[in-house]
């Protein structure tokens, strides 16, 4: 059953939106259809087009709209506020040891240092496949490795 939500834009980037939805903060990628039916359209660095029921809105950064949304499915959302750096921090584990993931949006791979590789126990250089990325400063060499158990 539809029911009445206000959205404002917070954030653009690259094909992507972060967006409240009321109250919930949600990403939105170009083409995907958000759990409520919103549909990120396309974006640049002063609007997001954005698709509700068949209709498109253009908002700015901060602006909202309001509108009737469908009731959200059944999948499972999780939002993750920023902090006062606008870094996004949750808990979670590796292969069953506590850390504290920095949540990139966008990215596909986990990454750690040397020592937070220790502390968990992943023998990296031992056993694992070693490769070179090209990061904000320099490259650098980095070891592919296969985690067992992955959880926030």
């Amino acid at each position: 059953m539809p029911r009445s939500k206000k959205i404002t834009v917070l954030d653009l980037f690259k094909n992507k939106a972060i967006v409240d939805l009321d109250g919930r903060q949600q990403v939105l990628t170009v083409g995907r259809s958000s759990p409520e039916g919103v549909v990120l359209v396309s974006v640049n660095s002063e609007e997001a087009i954005l698709e509700i029921n068949g209709s498109r809105n253009a908002c700015t950064l901060g602006s909202s709209i309001g509108n009737m949304y469908k009731a959200p499915k059944g999948n499972k959302t999780v939002s993750i506020a920023p902090d006062g750096q606008r870094i996004h921090w949750v808990n979670g584990s590796i292969n069953d040891f506590l850390v504290r993931f920095v949540v990139d949006m966008g990215t596909t791979i986990i990454s750690m240092n040397k020592h937070q590789a220790k502390c968990i126990g992943i023998d990296y250089k031992m056993k694992d496949k070693k490769s070179i990325v090209n990061t904000a400063s320099r490259l650098d060499i980095i070891y592919i490795v296969d985690l067992k158990k992955i959880e926030n």
